[in-house]
């Protein structure tokens, strides 16, 4: 069933359609609090807030973007007091993913992924958050559009597309550098 049909029934009073929602979005909601937080109990906490925020506010929810959109930005706005409130500085974004697929890649393979996910995480590591934030939404979330990364982050479309291509030169320019300090040639 889609959101706004689901939303509908909630503002109706029915609340399996919300118990839908929560299922449809607890996981993901959860990996993009953990990502700026890096605390499971504390994820826990907070992915508990913003649902209850979502239901105690669901009535003000504007049909000019979509639900989703909506949600993430209320986790963001719950991470952001968070942080806040417990002066936390984060510098680490580490793969949502710790484990491989398969049990059948090589040592050699082991070996050039967790390069790669240190070069990977040494290079957000030197961004600030809203960048961090920028590519995460938009790496791990196909569905989410530039538009929608703007409403969330309360930043101009535009400011959203240019950071975003931005960060992708910059990436290659670091491994550019990281490759020269290993003395490598890297062809990009």
């Amino acid at each position: 069933m889609e959101d706004l049909a689901l939303i509908d029934k909630v503002l109706k009073g029915d609340e399996i359609s919300f118990e839908q929602l929560f299922l449809k979005y607890q996981l993901e909601i959860s990996k993009f609090v953990y990502s700026n937080i890096k605390d499971n109990e504390v994820t826990k906490d907070i992915v508990q807030e913003v649902f209850i925020t979502v239901y105690d506010k669901l009535y003000t929810f504007k049909r000019d973007c979509k639900f989703k959109t909506w949600l993430y930005t209320i986790a963001r706005n719950k991470c952001i007091d968070y942080i806040r409130k417990n002066k936390i500085t984060l510098v680490d974004i580490e793969d949502t993913q710790n484990t491989l697929a398969s049990k059948e890649i090589s040592a050699f393979e082991i070996v050039e992924f967790n390069e790669t996910k240190r070069t990977i995480n040494d290079f957000i590591k030197t961004l600030d958050t809203v960048n961090r934030e920028i590519i995460y939404l938009k790496y791990y979330h196909d569905d989410i559009t530039f538009y929608d990364i703007s409403y969330i982050l309360k930043i101009s479309e535009g400011a959203v597309k240019q950071r975003y291509y931005s960060l992708y030169k910059r990436y290659i320019n670091f491994l550019k550098k990281a490759s020269e300090k290993r003395g490598e040639n890297l062809e990009v």
